[in-house]
């Protein structure tokens, strides 16, 4: 996923900044053309690992699906560039359309594998060929002439709009990183201070939460960012103002409902396996409600040209989200008191860059 997400540079949100077709499709051409050479690049590393380093590196012993990684590269970084193409059209029932797609192809390939006795490969499969699916609708909704003008777009035009949105590959996309990143360490260092279980517990809250939020922010943020794109500086404010109470109240109202669900209840649904799962849903549904708020209008930074400050509050949040874990660990020693103060530091990062926002919103009015 870090790959895919990388291979575009970012090119792909600026898509959706265009003011006219043409230069939307040049820029469609130069994200796709990122997606290609970055995928090539990829398939080289790959090959060499596999033919020259048998055994010596932990991942090889995936064989043969090493090299399936620079095609789910290509297929789900070309896919993001017609996705955002689609966002540009506001063609988002096509955009929801291709997710059902993709999830039903995935999990019917998983079921299917897992009929045929090879469950092992079903995974990477299903992914693979959900990726497939979804790049070939995608690809099927662009108009014939809309194709061949992207092919006959002049090189010269390409590299200029490519250099005049030199913010996206420069400050987007580590900032995207970024938050991978700090899953990431969010992962190991519970792992490596409270075990594996407990990381593990905090991997599945995260998940169950995620999941839901993550629907509803994903589909709000791609029609929010096309939405201020079409406005004019001073209508920006009220537009953000607006969207954030709406988006405050549904995240205010499903922690309301966690909150109140009582561990017995959970106990009785999941087993008596998951004593202690409570708590720790609890207190990360803290944080990720304002991280629902957040993500959701996070592209007010991109409209307003003010990706390096956010960049800079993301790499303040790692060095907070680092300090509160390792922080925790030696102060208290303690899992749940850790880990509220991982919920403190992501709240208060969240809180920060809304607040940010609004700010910078408000200077946008002149």
């Amino acid at each position: 996923m870090m790959l895919a997400k990388i291979s575009t540079l970012s090119y792909d949100f600026a898509i959706v900044k265009q003011d006219n077709e043409k230069d939307a499709l040049t820029l469609l051409k130069g994200s796709s053309i990122s997606v290609v050479l970055i995928s090539a690049i990829i398939l080289i590393v790959a090959l060499v690992l596999f033919l020259f380093f048998p055994g010596n590196f932990y991942v090889v012993k995936l064989n043969y699906f090493i090299l399936v990684v620079p095609f789910s590269v290509l297929l789900f970084g070309l896919y993001q560039v017609l996705r955002q193409w689609m966002n540009w059209q506001k063609k988002y029932g096509k955009i929801g359309k291709s997710l059902l797609y993709k999830s039903g192809v995935a999990e019917s390939s998983k079921v299917l594998f897992g009929f045929l006795k090879f469950s092992q490969y079903g995974l990477i499969a299903g992914r693979v060929l959900g990726e497939f699916c979804i790049f070939i609708y995608m690809l099927l909704q662009m108009k014939a002439d809309q194709i061949q003008q992207t092919k006959n777009m002049s090189w010269k035009r390409t590299v200029e709009l490519l250099k005049t949105n030199y913010k996206f590959p420069l400050y987007t996309m580590p900032s995207g990183m970024n938050g991978m990143l700090l899953n990431l360490i969010l992962f190991s260092l519970f792992a490596k201070y409270f075990g594996l279980d407990k990381a593990g517990i905090i991997g599945i809250a995260i998940t169950y939460i995620g999941a839901a939020y993550g629907i509803v922010s994903q589909s709000f943020s791609q029609v929010f960012y096309k939405k201020i794109n079409e406005l004019e500086n001073h209508q920006i404010w009220a537009s953000l103002k607006t969207n954030v109470g709406i988006l405050a109240m549904m995240s205010f109202a499903a922690l309301v409902v966690v909150q109140l669900i009582p561990e017995n209840w959970i106990l009785t649904v999941l087993g008596e396996k998951w004593i202690g799962f409570t708590p720790v849903l609890k207190a990360i549904m803290i944080s990720l409600s304002l991280g629902f708020i957040y993500v959701s209008v996070q592209f007010i930074f991109v409209r307003l040209n003010r990706q390096k400050e956010i960049l800079i509050l993301d790499f303040i949040n790692l060095i907070l989200v680092v300090g509160s874990i390792v922080g925790g660990y030696i102060m208290t020693n303690d899992f749940i008191q850790t880990l509220y103060l991982y919920v403190v530091a992501q709240s208060l990062f969240y809180i920060s860059a809304l607040l940010m926002a609004f700010v910078f919103a408000w200077k946008s009015k002149g």
